[in-house]
């Protein structure tokens, strides 16, 4: 499979469809308005190069992606990730990487286990910016260890919590910064 400039949208009728672990231009999972509740699930680690979508705008059924154990990578700038009025994200255990190499970048306001904001060493300096409410169950990891770019995460009017109790909920690289701005932590 060769993503190019490509959507894949996922739809279902039922629990139980698997999103196949491949790297997507566009992914949708559930877009379609019907009344149906449907979960979509990564079967693998899975990388969307432009815009991640779930659910539909409108409609009566809700459709869900889960993380499970996998890893998510979105690599775009703007908006990679969308989840719409009747769409939700459970993270499970899984990780989602946010690796755009220009800003701005806008976090997406959900539950995450693990996420990551520009942990990729580089020499982009890019700020990753919450765009609504966000809570992290295990670690938030902001910046690399190396490199020579800084990528930063602003909690923006946010409010962000971190709720993980093994070890340390926040994680900033030697080439990573968090601005608070008029967040809450």
């Amino acid at each position: 499979f060769t993503a190019s400039t490509s959507t894949v949208n996922y739809t279902g009728t039922s629990a139980g469809v698997n999103i196949s672990a491949e790297t997507y231009y566009n992914l949708g999972a559930g877009i379609t308005v019907d009344a149906n509740t449907v979960t979509y699930t990564l079967a693998g680690n899975t990388t969307v190069g432009s815009v991640l979508t779930v659910g539909a705008a409108t409609g009566a059924g809700t459709h869900s992606l889960d993380g499970s154990t996998r890893t998510l990578t979105l690599t775009a700038t703007g908006t990679p990730f969308v989840i719409n009025t009747q769409g939700t994200y459970t993270p499970s255990t899984s990780t989602v990487i946010y690796s755009g190499t220009s800003a701005p970048v806008s976090v997406a306001g959900t539950s995450y286990y693990n996420l990551e904001v520009g942990t990729t060493g580089d020499g982009n300096t890019v700020t990753y910016t919450l765009s609504a409410d966000a809570t992290v169950g295990r670690v938030l990891t902001i910046g690399a260890a190396s490199g020579a770019g800084i990528h930063s995460l602003d909690g923006s009017t946010r409010t962000l919590t971190l709720s993980g109790t093994t070890g340390s909920p926040l994680a900033i690289g030697s080439q990573g910064a968090f601005t608070a701005s008029s967040s809450t932590v």
